[in-house]
């Protein structure tokens, strides 16, 4: 399985569900037309676990390298793949 260390910054947005602009955190994915975008981070409540963030359906995706620009429905986020690992 491949999981991979990604930081995802807010560009635009029309809501303020993501609490800050930058979230770094694990994916087992990369962005896809179509659906939406999951990864786990650390917590930003005292005493919780784990921060998770979905967002809602991907529109449109382009590529450069190993960042992703890629806008939903409500916003348009920059994505850095910043490893890989094989687990």
């Amino acid at each position: 399985m491949i999981i991979y260390k990604v930081r995802l910054t807010k560009i635009v947005s029309t809501h303020n569900n993501l609490r800050t602009n930058e979230i770094e955190g694990m994916s087992s994915s990369l962005p896809v037309v179509g659906q939406g975008f999951n990864l786990t981070g650390e917590s930003l409540t005292k005493g919780m676990n784990a921060r998770l963030v979905s967002t809602t359906e991907i529109k449109e995706i382009e590529q450069k390298g190993n960042e992703y620009i890629f806008k939903t429905l409500n916003s348009t986020y920059k994505l850095e793949v910043l490893d890989i690992e094989d687990v």
